[in-house]
């Protein structure tokens, strides 16, 4: 018997909190409005787009400079910290 797994890709609008108002401040580490809109634009719309984008790939996005870089990095890190 052959089954395959299907693997969801969770979209980057996905991840918007859906009640951002009982969120601490520290709790909040979605990206920024202008961040998700950049990277739609350039074709990367799943959370597994962005990690395998890489740096590289993410600067050569017109919007996205070494602040948002940063802000892409530190996003990661929280939803791979969420995960454990």
């Amino acid at each position: 018997m052959n089954e395959t797994v299907t693997r969801r890709e969770t979209p980057l609008t996905e991840l918007r909190p859906a009640q951002w108002w009982k969120e601490q401040p520290e709790e909040l580490n979605a990206l920024s409005d202008h961040i998700i809109q950049k990277l739609i634009l350039a074709g990367i719309k799943t959370v597994e787009q962005v990690r395998a984008a890489g740096p590289e790939k993410l600067l050569a996005i017109d919007g996205i400079g070494r602040g948002a870089l940063q802000e892409i990095k530190t996003w990661l890190r929280s939803l791979d910290s969420e995960r454990r």
